[in-house]
């Protein structure tokens, strides 16, 4: 299996895992599967207004800014499931994750937005950066802040904040690993 077949298996493994948390029938997952690698949101198929979708965002957000994590995750994971095309949603689900200190699974969740960006977003290999930390590994997350390094665009004012910050990480890892 070559690497975007890999990446593509992956996300469909991802996406399983998501639907089936939220305990759907079998014969309907092939159908959730289908319709998000399709692009089409979920909630689109069920019939919901896009306001009760924002509506959770939203609230999902207060839960996540008042470090209420354990009520942010469901309504993220709700969110990644019925409204996938939306990388916002990821996002909150990966930092939910990172603040709850599920540092593996939220590199999981950086990946699929790395992925959503087509690899053109520093952020989510920044805070994958900052979960490897989190977890001692040092070397990997010298490699994540170097590839923000490398992906990002110096003209962007938002990347120009993931540069300026990969790099001061990486000098304080350097300067620690050679002391």
């Amino acid at each position: 299996m070559d690497g975007v077949e890999n990446i593509v298996s992956n996300i469909k493994q991802s996406i399983k895992k998501f639907a089936q948390a939220f305990n759907l029938p079998e014969d309907h997952i092939e159908d959730v599967v289908k319709a998000l690698m399709g692009g089409v949101p979920l909630y689109t198929l069920v019939g919901m207004e896009k306001s009760h979708v924002e509506a959770r965002y939203v609230l999902a957000r207060q839960f996540f800014e008042s470090r209420r994590y354990t009520d942010a995750e469901p309504l993220f994971r709700w969110l990644c499931m019925y409204a996938s095309d939306a990388s916002r949603n990821w996002l909150g689900l990966a930092a939910t994750l990172q603040a709850e200190k599920k540092y593996p699974e939220a590199r999981e969740i950086y990946q699929v937005v790395a992925l959503m960006s087509g690899l053109s977003d520093p952020a989510p290999f920044y805070y994958s950066g900052i979960c490897f930390i989190g977890e001692q590994n040092k070397e990997d997350a010298v490699v994540a802040f170097k590839t923000v390094c490398t992906l990002a665009n110096p003209d962007d004012p938002e990347h120009v904040f993931y540069i300026k910050n990969a790099k001061n990480l990486l000098e304080n890892l350097e300067n620690n690993t050679s002391n």
